[in-house]
């Protein structure tokens, strides 16, 4: 199932992709709550309150609940009156994510590329939640800013609290699939590099998070291990690979980060990006494509400069 954050007039829900049409999820859930419980419950705005409200630390993993929701939905003929018109703005998966976790040189040509050795094992560092943004919303190029470089990379989101993780378990614990488009300021994150402070600030300007346009739960994506992915800047393809290439697999990841902190519900992990990394400028279209995600699409602005007191 692939599921998107919806804005449509002065409503706020998460979406369900089904077929050609967009659903109203949040108001189905509480259709079916209702049937069901004989309580709607709260209403669902985003995908961060749906998992805050318990279908997926429960018994029941949340495709299955999903799974269940649409066959209600479905059996009683509900898909008018739910349905989403028009063309609706969406927004990103997760809107402020308590970590957004990525990995650093998780392929070995974009560590040649930069210069640096392959990791031997997992490096990863985090980015504000503060920069994310969704499909269509603007990348703020920073006044002042010599080099900025967009990455596409894939990104799980998490769906149960975990911690101590084992390769055997570590995917269980993620809900699905998006892509994350890890904008940095490269001038700004050398300097720091070579004055051996994190980089952190480079990676974490307002709008350098790019998140979207969907989740897509792990049902359709059994493997994140072989997926296409493709970064192209007004048309021309920059990035091109596959997931397959990664030198430390999902697991992996899950595995080295859980040892020392615990993931949450709508917490991200990134898992890197490939070769390819080249600047953008004022006026540029990005787009970020992922086999079986979609395509994540930002237009690069000027950072509009402060207002004179």
């Amino acid at each position: 199932m692939k599921l998107v954050s919806v804005r449509y007039g002065t409503q706020e829900t998460v979406g369900l992709v089904w077929g050609d049409d967009l659903i109203d999820l949040g108001r189905g859930i509480r259709v079916y709550r209702l049937a069901k419980e004989g309580d709607p419950g709260p209403p669902i705005r985003s995908l961060a309150e749906l998992l805050a409200s318990g279908v997926v630390t429960g018994s029941r993993p949340f495709t299955i609940f999903l799974a269940e929701v649409v066959s209600f939905l479905d059996r009683h003929h509900l898909w008018p009156t739910l349905t989403i018109p028009g063309s609706p703005r969406l927004g990103p998966p997760i809107a402020r994510p308590g970590k957004i976790i990525c990995l650093g040189r998780n392929y070995a040509e974009h560590a040649a590329e930069t210069d640096s050795p392959v990791p031997e094992e997992p490096l990863y560092f985090v980015k504000a939640s503060s920069a994310v943004i969704g499909q269509d919303e603007e990348i703020v190029y920073p006044e002042g800013a010599e080099r900025v470089d967009p990455e596409v990379e894939l990104a799980a989101v998490i769906g149960r609290r975990a911690r101590g993780l084992t390769p055997e378990n570590a995917l269980d614990c993620v809900l699905g699939y998006t892509i994350l488009n890890d904008v940095t300021e490269r001038s700004l994150q050398q300097r720091d590099l070579s004055a051996k402070q994190p980089w952190f600030r480079s990676k974490s300007y307002d709008t350098f998070c790019p998140l979207g346009p969907a989740l897509v739960l792990t049902d359709e994506i059994p493997d994140p291990h072989g997926l296409q992915m493709t970064l192209r800047v007004n048309g021309e393809v920059r990035q091109s690979a596959s997931t397959a290439d990664m030198i430390f697999r999902l697991p992996d990841i899950l595995v080295a980060i859980t040892r020392h902190i615990t993931l949450e519900p709508g917490d991200i992990v990134s898992t890197g990006t490939p070769q390819g990394i080249a600047p953008i400028r004022p006026g540029d279209l990005v787009e970020c494509t992922i086999e079986g995600i979609g395509t994540l699409r930002n237009r690069v602005v000027a950072e509009k400069p402060a207002a004179a007191e």
